[in-house]
């Protein structure tokens, strides 16, 4: 992408940020968004049908990078899982680690997309993205349970991460990156490992 169009869709994107930090995004106006971002109105609309636009755009990047993270975190699972290898919840600190990592250097954003309530925010499309993948791997593994028990289970560990990343954002963020990283990862893997010397016992 040619510099003066990152440049460009990058100055709307922080002025947007900024302006729903004060008002919801059903008030913000595209001449109010580019007389903030110093942008013609022209020149907004070669990238972007609508405020709508520029907002979906920002929350399918920050999709894309969560997922990501997500989908690379079940295949650490999958591994602890069968082998209960030490080394997994190392793996899995790493992985946290970016996510608050890249919460802290996008906190406006973040606390915008995190806090939203509507079917289709981000944090309903991440669960929703996950909880295919990460039922059908207990499924696999933890064969023992009846189905309403690893949905129950999946609930606990998907929203408790939310909880958590919601309360560190509002308790400004004391803690670091990697204390906070270390925290999820031990919830996840002691929670996990539970199951399964459940499951090896049975």
């Amino acid at each position: 992408m040619d510099r003066r169009i990152k440049r460009t869709k990058k100055l709307l994107k922080n002025e947007l940020i900024n302006l729903l930090k004060i008002y919801p995004l059903s008030k913000i106006t595209v001449t109010e968004l580019c007389d903030r971002a110093d942008i013609n109105r022209s020149t907004f609309y070669i990238h972007y049908k609508d405020i709508f636009d520029i907002y979906d755009e920002i929350n399918e990047e920050l999709y894309s990078y969560f997922n990501s993270a997500i989908e690379k975190h079940f295949n650490v699972i999958i591994n602890l899982v069968d082998t209960l290898h030490p080394s997994s919840n190392k793996m899995s600190i790493e992985l946290f680690k970016k996510i608050f990592e890249f919460i802290k250097e996008n906190r406006e954003l973040s606390e915008i997309m995190i806090n939203e309530t509507h079917k289709n925010s981000l944090i309903s499309r991440l669960l929703n993205s996950g909880k295919k993948n990460s039922l059908a791997m207990l499924k696999k593994h933890l064969k023992s349970y009846d189905e309403d028990t690893i949905d129950y289970f999946y609930e606990f560990i998907s929203s408790g991460c939310v909880g958590i990343y919601k309360n560190w954002i509002m308790t400004d963020m004391k803690d670091s990156p990697e204390k906070m990283a270390i925290m999820v990862a031990n919830f996840i893997s002691y929670g996990t490992k539970y199951f399964v010397l459940e499951e090896n016992l049975k």
